[in-house]
This record gives C-alpha cells, structure tokens and sequence, in this order.
C-alpha cells in the first residue's frame, strides 16, 4: 500500500484515490492522473479504501470490484460499497470492470457507484469520466457547504443546549440531491455537432431532475448512433437509471452485441435492466444507426414513440419510425427487431419524448398532434434559433412556459 498523506484533511478535488490490487494498474493509473494534474493514492484492497476515505476526502475514487484471483463476480467490492458511501456519501466512485461484465456495473450503481469505466479502459474516456464525476462533486459541496465549527462559549459555561449552525433539513438535502443529480444528467448529454451534418438539440426537464435523457455518437467511420429514453417517474432514481443506460450505449458495454444492429442492442439491455431489478423502474427507448455512405437508417424501439422523418420523397413529407413492442425491462427474454429506411438528401429527423406534444391547452384541452407534427415541418434545419422558437410555439400552445412533464428533442439533419 502506497504512503497517504495524511498531513491535509481538507477537501482536495485534485486527489483521487485508486483502489486496485496489481500493481501495474495502480502505476499506470498514477501516471495517467498525474498527466493531468491529479495527485494519486493507490490503495489494493476495500480494506484500504475504508481506512483512506475515512482520512480525508477524495475528489473522487476509481474502485475495482474484484480482488481475488481469477474471479469476476465482484462480490469483495460491492460489499464494500455501503461503508464506503457511508463514511462520505458524496464520493464518486466510479468503478472499474472488465469488459463484458455490464451486469456487475449496473449492480454497483444500484448500490451507490456514479459511473463505471470498462478494463481495458480508454484514456480519454476515463480522464473524461473522472472530470464529469468531479465537477459533480463540486457542485453538491457549493449546494452543501460544511457548517463552520461550533465556537465555545467565552466564559467556559455548558455549552448550549441547541446547536450553533442549524442541521440541513430533509427537504433542503432532498433540494441539493435533485441540484447536483440534475447537473449530472446535463453534463453527460452531448454537445451539438455541426459537422459532417447538423444535431442539434433542447432538454427542458419538469421538475429539477427528470426521466429523459438521449445521445448520439460515432459507432465507426460509416455508423452514427442516435438515440433518445425516457424513465417513468422523476427525481434522483430516474436519473440515475437514465445515467446508467446513456452509459452503457455510449461505452458500448453489452457483451456479444453489434452496436450497429440496433433490434439485438434493446435486446441485450432488456435483460440487463430489468424493472424487477431497478425498483419497478423502466424506461422506453429509440435507437438508430444512421449509415453515411447509404444513408440507410437501422433503428428499434421499445415503447417510445415514433421518430419523426421529413423526408421530400414521402407521402406528405412526413414518416413516422416507429414499432410496437413493451417497454424496456418489463419482461425477460424479450426480443426486439430492427427495422429498416432508407433516408433521402436532406432529410431532417427528429427524436423526442411524449411530453414534447401531449401539451395542455388553457382551455383543458390536448394540442392536436397533427399540428404538432405542421410545427416541425416548418422549422429550418439550418436556422440555429429552430428549436428555440419551436419551444416558444409550445408555450404560446400551453399558456405558460413550464410545462406539464420532462420536455426533449434531438434534430439530426444531414
């Protein structure tokens, strides 16, 4: 075990504590922190977190599960994860898995891990990982500020019998919980593209932390993934399932699975986030691989609604990419199909969640979804204000800007 400094206890968010128990790995970690500015303790069994987190405070901990030999079950690390939370409830842990094990990382999020990264990792996505998770932190510590030593009475008398700095009630903790979830959520979304086409996209939650959440990337040089969920009910565990599945689509972590076929891809995350496991929670999804060379769109859906299509060589302009089929997690072995379109020159799609057109008019009436979909039609794909004034559309529709649940669109056009 490596030397801790022991001599600072303050709050350091530049110290990470890695816990890991081959040598290799804690030395390689080391180096790649220290590249980036971060300061590492190595640490090689759960026994040795515990008494390092109880020391003082990390910025965050990068935590194997596994510490016996030739063992993948985790168990030595996901017991350890309660005392670990419970001597600094805001750690980040971010854990580390070999890849394949998705099950075992779902699991230790559900215990309290933040994230999780994949062995062998990649660099930039562990120094990207940790910099998200770190930033979280920061923000629940300015929501919470630690109170100020309590002073002791000048004239040596008891000290009095209420305290000096009142405690954080349960509904201003609940408050900072929902803050900090809610900046989480934000800062895993990714940023607009405007090159080799346009993404563009709005994200206006109901509440301070919602259900929904989407992302796109780069499978491989051809195949951009594309894809939009929406976990039933609001607050801290929806966001967190919602975390937890952007995560496993953007690491690509479903073991024996073709990201680009995206019918087996809800197949494989139906089994691993099962509502049973996840306290009745689940979530509907679309997701697409969009083919550059052929433009050819590969998309499945569980539950969610229809990607909408402008498309000039349709019938009115307009598809609607849809499928029947449950919502994700409600049953197991369930199998999803994909299903295929091929797009035209520039076509315009659009993913959304429901609450972007079960709008409420003043009169108690629901926004006609026919004018919801005249409402795309007309916006400029190029216009960078399109989906600003597209909102503005929906208040002037409801009476009022907020809305009646999470409001999400994701525009792609190419």
């Amino acid at each position: 075990m490596a030397a801790l400094d022991m001599a600072h206890p303050g709050s350091d968010r530049s110290r990470v504590l890695v816990a890991d128990d081959q040598p290799d790995v804690r030395e390689a970690l080391r180096l790649l922190l220290k590249s980036e500015g971060y300061a590492a303790d190595l640490v090689e069994s759960p026994a040795q977190v515990l008494t390092a987190v109880r020391a003082r405070p990390y910025a965050a901990l990068l935590f194997d599960l596994n510490y016996t030999r030739d063992t993948t079950s985790g168990s030595e690390g996901l017991a350890a994860l309660p005392e670990i939370l419970a001597a600094d409830r805001d750690l980040p842990v971010i854990v580390m898995t070999a890849w394949g094990t998705i099950d075992l990382a779902v699991d230790a999020m559900r215990r309290g891990a933040r994230d999780f990264i994949e062995k062998p990792w990649d660099n930039d996505r562990l120094l990207a990982t940790l910099k998200t998770q770190v930033q979280f932190r920061e923000v629940l510590k300015q929501a919470n500020p630690a109170p100020p030593p309590a002073l002791a009475p000048a004239d040596n008398s008891a000290a009095p019998k209420t305290p000096l700095v009142p405690r954080v009630s349960n509904e201003s903790q609940l408050r900072i919980e929902l803050e900090g979830a809610a900046s989480y959520i934000r800062a895993m979304l990714p940023e607009p593209l405007t090159e080799p086409f346009r993404v563009d996209w709005r994200f206006v939650p109901f509440s301070a932390v919602g259900g929904d959440a989407f992302g796109y990337h780069w499978i491989d040089e051809d195949n951009f993934a594309i894809y939009i969920l929406d976990v039933s009910g609001h607050g801290v565990p929806a966001a967190l399932l919602s975390a937890t599945a952007l995560k496993v689509l953007r690491a690509g972590a479903l073991p024996a699975v073709d990201f680009r076929d995206p019918g087996a891809v809800l197949t494989s995350m139906n089994n691993a986030f099962l509502m049973r496991d996840q306290n009745n929670l689940y979530f509907t999804i679309w997701y697409g691989v969009w083919h550059r060379g052929s433009r050819e769109l590969r998309y499945a859906s569980a539950g969610h609604p229809p990607a909408i299509l402008i498309d000039s060589n349709a019938e009115d302009g307009v598809v609607h990419l849809g499928a029947k089929g449950l919502v994700l997690g409600a049953r197991a072995g369930k199998v999803y199909h994909t299903h295929v379109h091929r797009t035209a020159p520039g076509g315009q799609l659009y993913l959304v969640t429901d609450g972007i057109y079960e709008v409420r008019r003043p009169d108690g009436t629901m926004w006609p979804y026919e004018e919801f979909i005249r409402c795309l039609c007309e916006l400029d794909p190029t216009g960078p204000q399109a989906l600003d004034r597209f909102l503005m559309r929906l208040s002037e529709v409801h009476g009022s800007e907020s809305q009646d649940d999470d409001v999400s669109i994701v525009q792609f056009s190419w």
